[in-house]
């Protein structure tokens, strides 16, 4: 049986990279080796692209949006009473540095929910919380409303970068042991 990460995670691929992987499986499956080998900035953006697959897997009233590359929103629900879909980012990075963060909220500020790993969210927070304070004692209000609104998007994924580690690793574990089988059953043949 192969594991649901690298179903997903092979869906994901082939919806969002569109041009280069169209609805082959095999060139999702490669992608996923290949930047299982690679240096972490491939692979940052492998996990990312899992961890929105995950997300839509546990909460299946969230969907894709419409085109891969649409900047600043990566997923979507609809909400009862409202014209337009809700939108959201989902950001995920190695370390819980709250200012890499919330530098990315400041740049993809289209989208109304910030998605991070679980165990991001209370070091985001602090940061907004901390940037709010400061702004209010400081007397500048408009920043003041900014962090307070940065602060209102913030949401955890549901899982927590350990979590998205191990999804991965399942993965590219599988997909590369599905890769060499074969090699490997003909070796057991010629070694009995």
């Amino acid at each position: 049986m192969r594991p649901v990460e690298v179903e997903l995670l092979e869906d994901a691929l082939r919806r969002k990279m569109r041009i280069t992987i169209g609805n082959s499986r095999e060139k999702a499956h490669l992608k996923i080796i290949r930047n299982s080998l690679r240096e972490s900035a491939k692979r940052a953006h492998i996990k990312g692209v899992l961890a929105e697959a995950l997300y839509l897997e546990k909460n299946p009233n969230w969907g894709y949006v419409g085109k891969p590359n649409a900047p600043q929103i990566d997923v979507y629900a609809w909400r009862a009473g409202q014209r337009r879909p809700l939108g959201a980012q989902i950001k995920t990075h190695g370390s819980a540095d709250p200012s890499v963060y919330a530098q990315d909220m400041i740049k993809d500020r289209k989208a109304p929910l910030f998605f991070v790993p679980d165990d991001h969210v209370t070091p985001l927070r602090e940061h907004w919380k901390n940037q709010l304070a400061g702004h209010q004692t400081a007397g500048r209000e408009a920043e003041a409303i900014n962090a307070k609104q940065q602060l209102a998007r913030i949401r955890g994924l549901g899982f927590t970068t350990k979590d998205l580690d191990r999804s991965y690793s399942r993965a590219a574990r599988f997909a590369l042991r599905e890769q060499y089988a074969g090699y490997i059953s003909i070796g057991a043949t010629a070694a009995m």
